[in-house]
């Protein structure tokens, strides 16, 4: 393997699909749906065209998305406080890091709690806090 930094480690590479099932709960009915058989697979002896009416009939409830926001509203009910001196570039983005009104601390929260869930279903077992 490449020691190249755009290459993905062997941790890395065991741990995409349980990302990528993270982030399409999150992404909810249209995620699923357009992941098909990854996630709704067809039934035995299920003709191509009644897999295609479940598939657009069936809804994901966005539970993980719901339980996401709160648990990211948790530890950061006041917003993030820089020490002085900032660059002004810097200030900027505490407020909204990803240029869709989500400040730094929620959208840093959000994506350690994606990575942690994913890394918790990999396991299949109940997830301990780590002392690291």
């Amino acid at each position: 393997m490449s020691a190249d930094v755009a290459t993905p480690n062997d941790a890395y590479q065991a741990m995409e699909p349980e990302w990528q099932l993270v982030r399409d709960l999150l992404g909810g009915t249209r995620a699923m749906r357009k992941a098909g058989p990854r996630w709704l697979p067809r039934e035995p002896r299920e003709s191509l065209e009644a897999y295609r009416i479940r598939l657009n009939r069936s809804v994901l409830f966005n539970g993980v998305g719901r339980a996401l926001e709160t648990l990211v509203g948790k530890p950061m009910a006041q917003p993030v406080q820089l020490l002085d001196p900032v660059d002004k570039d810097i200030n900027a983005l505490v407020g909204d890091i990803d240029l869709t009104g989500r400040p730094l601390a929620k959208a840093t929260i959000s994506q350690l709690i994606n990575q942690r869930s994913a890394e918790c279903a990999m396991a299949q077992t109940h997830c301990l806090p780590r002392n690291d």
